[in-house]
């Protein structure tokens, strides 16, 4: 794992920080507030909705997206469908190897990696993806 993507996002979050998820649309609707309640060594443990449903999100998944961008691939849609199977061509397909159950989680991901400085938005036509931020 490139150690510049993770240790990135391990610099940028805290714990108790509250984020939102992409939305929709550049400026963004519906988005949707997240907790951050533990940065371990390899992950990120996550609270969500309602309930405070806590998942994991392995720093691999993170730098999987950075790979991806870097290797020039395309930009993955984030894509929230609450499906176990992957939208073709989202951040979630690009993470679901590392990932330790069959959530649709990407757009968590894309949001702590929009937050670490990592990836920007852009809109392709109705879809939104990310993209590699200008450093």
């Amino acid at each position: 794992m490139p150690p510049d993507a993770w240790q990135s996002v391990r610099r940028s979050v805290r714990v108790g920080d509250e984020l939102l998820t992409p939305g929709r649309g550049i400026p963004p609707t519906r988005q949707a507030p997240f907790w951050v309640v533990e940065v371990r060594r390899d992950e990120v443990v996550i609270e969500i909705g309602p309930a405070g449903t806590r998942n994991r999100l392995p720093g691999e998944g993170f730098a999987a997206v950075v790979r991806h961008l870097k290797a020039g691939v395309g930009s993955p849609r984030i894509a929230a469908a609450h499906t176990t199977e992957p939208t073709p061509g989202s951040v979630d397909e690009v993470i679901r190897p590392y990932m330790r159950f069959d959530r649709a989680l990407g757009n968590y991901v894309a949001a702590i990696l929009q937050h670490a400085g990592l990836v920007d938005y852009v809109m392709k036509g109705r879809q939104k993806h990310v993209r590699l931020a200008p450093q």
